[in-house]
């Protein structure tokens, strides 16, 4: 039996009081909910949503800009037609509520404490009639209140509002609710429940929905498409889709049919959102959006291609513009769509990768490249940074074992993991979709993490490099994001430290780089630190972090075990005793012979202890005479200003006389 993939969901694996609103919309939007931004102290949507009042529904980049311009708006979802929220605001509704739902063997799984009492959340089973009813709960304390069709439901960490549970992994996993039930809620509430609709023919000038499509009436919707560009106003683009959605009953192929459509413009974001929307087409409107509004969309789309082009529009480009080559090719226009890409901008892996950027680490084998990499996309799932169902993870060097245990911690996390000869995928296959990604708008959100670059490139070879950076490119400039984990020279520089593996041509074509290396080998830890080599945007120019080093221990322990450390405390670690007495050691065997310059010592030392310049050059400072220090070695001037070290003349006695 296929196991079904389930949702990372921070609301039941963190503390939902630690989540921002801001978090919160988006991790909502994640399991599949629709969010409307809500005027603080109000229960007023700071938007249109409706759709039969011209609104929008928000897209996960239109949620994620809206609460950072405005972080205190509360969060609401649409209670829609798969959704009905049932609201107990006396001790005796929240009795009455247990017993319906003990009575009808129905738990549930997302549960909402207010100021005044409870809200449960189910799903709604098709073909079931609820509609939305108030009561005052004074006169009436045991009364029900009922949301549902179109209205929406205020949820933490709103005003007053807190999770008394959630163990729901997306909106498909809250508990379906029957005709049965909600009639006994509506009884309760000393209503008469709702009888189903009576089915009456349309009239003769509306095409009747289809509920069954045949191959010419699939046909005959496309060709109504094809000739309306999707890129319509919101207004007229939902229409579209009510359409469609009428049409075919709601169905499988209607959905298919609209996002195909809706795929060719370049304000399509993905599936996911279509599919979002298409809930929300409802068939039950009183005045539903039929198959006859799409006709005329599209007469009236044709009547334009048939118009003359305007007599003053050439006049009006400017000059040396007319028929050029180029023109079809030039972006002016598109500023405003470029500019909300960018405000969209964060963070993949702590301050060390943005999104929309192609960033390389290059690290010493043993290192922990892999287990920092899947810590910090750890942290940015949780943090809801980093949407799971967008990341692909290509584990392309690692044993049988490995893959296994990676995974497994993919699979709790939610995101993607792919290997060569798993699942038809082969290592060959990746460039050319970096391009069709780039082609389809499918990039934008999107994030890629090749573990590790050489199983795809040869980097030492300049042809196959720069032809990998020129496939890259169209990618990250739609938005995509590329993280590339890689090996180092075998051979350090001569100041011991590291150097990236291969060409330049990948670190010069990268928007960022960094060089993972240890900083400490500690006896039960390991300190090692990202230091940046390149940079495009805000990212730091260094990070360490450490990790438990025993032998045998599992790898999701291991991953647990990641901390991040602080340069400060790293240096409290090297300037321990022990630390610095080989350091001390090498470098009194450096200048035991002879004065030497300042860089001669560096370099001799490192290159006989295995430590880093920045702590070979903290010892030399302070034990230099003079300095504060033990007074060990002495520094004198010399030619052309340059410092030189000695041991300083032994101290003799001074003889009798």
């Amino acid at each position: 039996m296929e196991q079904q993939m389930t949702h990372y969901n921070p609301i039941k694996n963190r503390d939902p009081e630690s989540l921002t609103r801001a978090q919160m919309a988006l991790v909502l939007y994640t399991l599949g909910f629709v969010v409307v931004p809500i005027i603080p102290g109000t229960k007023r949507p700071a938007i249109k949503w409706r759709s039969d009042q011209g609104g929008r529904l928000l897209s996960r980049r239109s949620v994620a800009r809206y609460w950072r311009k405005h972080p205190k708006y509360d969060v609401a979802i649409v209670v829609g037609p798969r959704i009905i929220m049932l609201d107990a605001d006396t001790p005796e509704a929240e009795a009455r509520l247990h017993e319906i739902e003990a009575a009808h063997d129905l738990t549930p799984k997302i549960i909402v404490r207010t100021s005044r009492g409870l809200h449960h959340y189910f799903g709604l089973a098709d073909g079931v009639i609820a509609k939305a009813d108030g009561l005052d709960s004074k006169s009436n304390p045991t009364g029900i209140d009922i949301r549902a069709g179109e209205s929406l439901a205020i949820v933490p960490p709103s005003t007053s509002k807190s999770f008394e549970l959630c163990e729901a992994n997306s909106l498909e996993d809250l508990g379906v609710v029957g005709q049965n039930f909600v009639d006994a809620i509506v009884r309760n509430n000393g209503r008469k429940p709702a009888s189903p609709p009576a089915t009456s023919t349309p009239p003769a000038s509306l095409p009747a929905p289809i509920t069954t499509l045949t191959n010419a009436e699939e046909a005959r919707i496309q060709n109504l498409l094809s000739h309306l560009e999707p890129d319509l106003c919101y207004q007229d683009w939902s229409h579209v889709g009510m359409a469609v959605h009428h049409a075919t009953g709601g169905g499988q192929i209607g959905l298919d049919l609209f996002d195909q459509w809706s795929s060719g413009g370049k304000k399509y974001i993905g599936r996911h959102d279509i599919q979002n929307a298409w809930k929300y087409f409802s068939t039950e409107r009183e005045d539903p959006i039929t198959l006859g509004t799409l006709i005329m969309m599209a007469n009236q789309a044709k009547q334009q291609l048939l118009l003359p082009a305007p007599a003053t529009m050439t006049a009006q480009l400017p000059e040396g513009t007319q028929q050029h080559e180029l023109l079809p090719y030039s972006l002016r226009g598109m500023s405003t769509e470029f500019t909300e890409l960018l405000e969209d901008e964060t963070h993949v892996l702590a301050d060390i990768a943005i999104t929309g950027q192609w960033t390389v680490i290059y690290a010493p084998p043993n290192t922990g490249k892999t287990l920092l990499t899947l810590f910090l996309l750890q942290q940015a799932i949780k943090g809801t940074t980093l949407n799971p169902n967008r990341l692909f993870y290509v584990n392309a060097d690692d044993n049988f074992r490995g893959l296994a245990e990676k995974l497994a911690i993919a699979e709790e996390l939610g995101f993607h993991m792919l290997a060569p000869g798993h699942a038809g995928f082969k290592n060959h296959m990746l460039m050319p979709l970096f391009g069709q990604m780039a082609e389809s708008d499918n990039a934008a959100g999107t994030v890629i993490v090749l573990d590790t670059l050489k199983k795809f490139v040869d980097l030492m070879d300049k042809k196959q490099c720069a032809a990998f950076g020129a496939a890259v490119r169209p990618y990250t400039l739609k938005g995509g994001t590329l993280i590339c984990l890689a090996h180092v020279n075998k051979n350090r520089d001569k100041h011991g430290k590291s150097v990236f593996g291969g060409v330049s041509d990948i670190l010069d074509d990268a928007d960022c780089g960094y060089i993972l290396d240890i900083a400490d080998k500690g006896d039960d830890r390991r300190t090692v630190r990202f230091e940046n080599k390149k940079a495009r945007g805000n990212v730091a120019d260094s990070a360490v972090f450490s990790y438990r080093v025993e032998r045998g221990i599992a790898y999701r322990e291991l991953l647990d075990s990641v901390q991040s450390v602080s340069n400060e405390l790293l240096d409290k670690l090297l300037d321990g005793p022990d630390a610095d007495a080989d350091v001390i050691d090498a470098i009194r065997s450096a200048i035991t012979d002879e004065s030497k310059t300042r860089s001669k010592v560096l370099g001799s030392v490192m290159s006989s202890i295995d430590t880093s310049r920045r702590q070979v050059e903290r010892v030399l400072d302070h034990h230099t005479i003079g300095s504060g220090g033990d007074d060990l070695w002495e520094c004198n001037r010399g030619k052309h200003n340059a410092r030189l070290y000695s041991l300083p003349e032994p101290l003799t006695p001074e003889s009798d006389t």
